[in-house]
């Protein structure tokens, strides 16, 4: 009951301070004794205070002593709450306590009245393995957490500003030898916090402190929980001389401060242009919105979206205020990213217009969209939902293409045809036992011509392009296919088969000008010729024939056959044409899903799309793994990314599964 009464609606940073605090004493399961249970939530107050006062400052911040993670975890939460990356490094030796010196006694009368000094620590008391920190702090990867002794450790740190820095070092030497690396590299208005300060365990805690303040004449303040604070004084602003320059010059030279870190001239600069421009001039609206960002990166939130929010409302910005605005972001850091996605999220960030239209309404009053309440199929709203992406394709990617009902089982016999990537669901289908036939079928099909011409000659006999089946030799090279004799095979195995995955690849096509017959892959060496060989990107309307007349050629001979269509996520090896070969690849693959869908939303009878084209292309980007080049090829999907698609694709289309 006491922290409920000491505690109650206290809030830091705009977190309730108390579920806080007990949440972080729970998961770094620190031991609080009861002569202790206020003392140490006192403690985590001023010190989450300091913290987050800190937070408008550039610079890292670092606590030196972790022990079991709490604290740490406390300024981590608090920074995560204001969506900021703190820079936060943690030090410690987690070995326990350095040897304790005489600095470190405490002072006892014996029963004779003399005078006797005893330590009440030993070296090694405190220790705490690192990995018990780091599991502490899982969900906070990016925080560095360096071992060693001080000051040797600190040969490990970048030569760094700090804008906060805790010291819980317990003992005299290592809290001087603190004191002496942070206090020249702090930046103005740093924060430096001493916790054993007035600790009677740690008497060396105080006299290190004590000494080196007093050493440069500078006074701090000791706080009712024994701690004691440093402020650095900020900066002084420089005089600023107005003479002969204008409104655009001193708004220039603010945003020049910023960089610098110095605030007092920021703010002295952009209010002289306040004090001598119009309301409604451009130069004095700009000034007015930097200084209301200022107020929300110091501190003063509410002040600073009410400015601001006035600023958009009135419009009138100058041609320059974008520039301004991006440097000033720029040069808080991850701050300024903060503050910039702060001010997106409430639409506050001003676009250039023509007319104020609405401008003065309330967003949060204005009609909705009817489309933004009938859209039953989003794009994730989450970062977070990509952590799952086997759950993510089942939400995102395959609604409105799954059959009614799985078309095969595990004994159904499937023929793969079109680009690599036919290959590898031929591959994944055997390794999991699905029956197939052992048919060789050209890898070389992966473009629509080429698997229009392979499918007719096996179902028909046509050979009348028979002259540009020119394959890819496995040693590299052309070579001219040939069937050696075996159509009736082909026609066999398609008689049997129970279904047919079309894989297609490729738009762009090498073509003969002269009959207008396009080549499976390329041109051979021996038969190129410039004035009639020519590549080109094939259209929608040729590629949806194409893939039309297959699927009339296969139901003419097998009624009712299931069809899967897929597109390939390979992309394009290289180009003839002056584009780069990544812009001709998007129209490429633009081109055939087009025509795909085309083909597909027809409605023809048993004739499926199936989105791996999507899940590797769209959702890739955002998945925590790499979705090509571990095999050394950058245009090969890797395993993972291919079990993905697959695993999905059997617990959909198939009835029973081995």
């Amino acid at each position: 009951m006491e922290l409920e009464q000491e505690f109650a609606g206290v809030q830091v940073g705009g977190v309730d301070f108390l579920p806080l605090y007990r949440a972080c004493i729970e998961a770094s399961q620190t031991p609080v004794p009861n002569w202790k249970v206020l003392l140490r939530a006192q403690r985590a107050r001023h010190l989450a205070d300091c913290f987050v006062a800190s937070l408008a400052l550039p610079g890292k911040r670092c606590e030196c002593g972790v022990l079991r993670g709490f604290s740490a975890l406390l300024m981590a939460r608090l920074a995560a709450q204001r969506g900021v990356d703190p820079g936060l490094i943690l030090i410690d030796s987690f070995e326990g306590l350095s040897a304790p010196t005489g600095e470190d006694a405490i002072e006892e009368t014996a029963a004779d009245g003399r005078v006797v000094k005893r330590q009440t620590h030993q070296a090694g008391h405190f220790a705490t393995p690192i990995e018990y920190v780091r599991q502490v702090l899982r969900d906070f990867p990016d925080i560095a957490i360096l071992k060693g002794w001080v000051p040797e450790v600190f040969a490990q740190l970048p030569d760094e500003r700090y804008a906060f820095v805790h010291l819980d070092l317990d003992l005299y030497e290592p809290i001087k030898a603190g004191l002496e690396y942070f206090y020249p590299r702090m930046v103005p208005g740093g924060i430096l916090v001493n916790d054993d300060y007035g600790s009677t365990l740690f008497p060396g805690a105080g006299k290190a402190w004590r000494e080196f303040f007093a050493e440069r004449g500078l006074d701090y303040q000791v706080l009712d929980s024994g701690q004691a604070v440093y402020v650095c004084p900020a900066q002084q602003a420089p005089a600023v001389d107005v003479a002969g320059k204008d409104d655009d010059a001193l708004i220039e030279e603010a945003v020049a401060a910023m960089a610098r870190g110095d605030l007092g001239s920021v703010e002295l600069l952009l209010k002289t242009v306040l004090g001598r421009s119009s309301e409604s001039d451009a130069q004095h609206i700009d000034a007015a919105y930097l200084l209301g960002a200022l107020a929300i990166v110091v501190g003063a939130e509410a002040k600073g979206i009410d400015v601001v929010s006035a600023c958009v409302k009135q419009g009138g910005f100058s041609p320059k205020f974008s520039y301004y605005f991006g440097r000033f972001v720029d040069a808080l850091g991850e701050r300024g990213e903060a503050l910039r996605k702060q001010l997106q999220l409430g639409r506050l960030i001003p676009w250039h217009v023509v007319g104020f239209l609405g401008i003065e309404q309330n967003f949060n009053n204005i009609e909705p969209w009817y489309f933004s309440r009938a859209m039953v199929n989003v794009f994730p709203r989450k970062q977070g939902e990509f952590a799952d992406p086997e759950k993510l394709v089942e939400k995102y990617v395959l609604p409105g293409w799954l059959p009614a009902a799985p078309p095969f089982d595990a004994q159904s016999r499937l023929l793969t045809l079109g680009s690599c990537f036919a290959q590898e669901l031929r591959n994944y289908l055997s390794e999991r036992g699905m029956a197939s036939d052992w048919l060789f079928v050209p890898p070389g099909l992966n473009n629509t011509f080429a698997l229009r011409n392979f499918i007719s000659w096996c179902l028909t006999g046509e050979t009348s392009t028979q002259a540009y089946w020119y394959d890819e030799n496995p040693d590299g090279g052309a070579v001219k296919w040939e069937d050696g004799g075996n159509r009736a095979s082909y026609e066999a195995a398609l008689q049997r088969v129970d279904g047919i995955i079309l894989t297609v690849g490729l738009a762009e096509v090498w073509y003969d000008t002269a009959t207008g017959g396009v080549f499976w892959r390329g041109v051979p060496k021996s038969l190129y010729d410039e004035t009639r060989h020519l590549c080109r990107v094939s259209t929608v309307a040729e590629n949806e024939e194409n893939l039309r007349e297959i699927i009339r050629l296969i139901h003419a001979a097998r009624p009712g056959l299931p069809i899967v269509v897929t597109l390939s996520p390979v992309p394009l090896k290289a180009t003839s044409s002056p584009r780069s070969c990544i812009s001709v690849d998007t129209v490429s693959k633009s081109i055939l899903r087009v025509a795909i869908d085309n083909v597909v939303g027809a409605g023809i009878d048993n004739v499926y799309y199936w989105p791996s084209f999507e899940i590797v292309r769209s959702l890739g980007p955002h998945l925590p793994y790499e979705m090509f080049g571990e095999d050394g090829n950058t245009r090969h999907v890797n395993r993972q990314a291919v079990h993905l698609i697959l695993k999905a694709f059997i617990k959909h289309y198939f009835r029973s599964q081995v």
